[in-house]
């Protein structure tokens, strides 16, 4: 079963973002149903560990949060973008705190996952082939607008089922915050 970690962003401040995203060729974006922060991404979990892994996060205390949808940019480059993101900023330790602590679980239960650095964005879109120009004069406009705030109330254990025309999220678990 292929598992992440995540918090669920509402799509309604990024509609009009995710609208000109959607009018460049090149670049498939994401539902805004299935907008969302990774907080660890565990990939392959065997289905054996789950309910560990769902007792384990079910516990874990989580504080809400305002954070702010802040900044258009790209993944890895802008020249050789592959993913559009928008930032998050604002009180993120809270976000932080979580992240440590599910790491400390999945360490506990000895299930690998992606140990990247990380770095708090909302995807929006995936490139196809090379980033085509009206993306990076999109950057320019939006790299440092604040597309509202929301406020992060829960946490989810996310299966991801990969398809042709693109990945199905379903929520296997919800932890509500503080």
């Amino acid at each position: 079963m292929r598992l992440f970690t995540a918090l669920r962003i509402p799509g309604e401040p990024l509609i009009s973002i995710l609208r000109e995203i959607e009018q460049i060729p090149g670049i498939k974006p994401v539902d805004k149903e299935s907008l969302h922060v990774t907080l660890l991404f565990l990939g392959e979990v065997p289905e054996s560990v789950v309910p560990l892994l769902k007792e384990g996060l079910s516990s874990m205390k989580f504080k809400s949060v305002e954070v702010e949808l802040k900044g258009l940019g790209v993944f890895p480059s802008p020249f050789s973008a592959r993913v559009v993101w928008v930032g998050l900023a604002g009180n993120l330790d809270p976000v932080r705190e979580l992240r440590l602590k599910q790491e400390g679980l999945l360490r506990e239960l000895r299930v690998h996952y992606d140990k990247k650095e990380f770095s708090p964005h909302v995807t929006l879109g995936r490139v196809k082939s090379r980033p085509p120009k009206e993306l990076i004069e999109l950057i320019d406009i939006y790299g440092s607008t604040s597309f509202g705030k929301v406020k992060l109330e829960s946490f989810h254990l996310m299966r991801s089922i990969l398809t042709p025309k693109g990945p199905i999220y379903d929520s296997l678990i919800e932890v509500r915050g503080a």
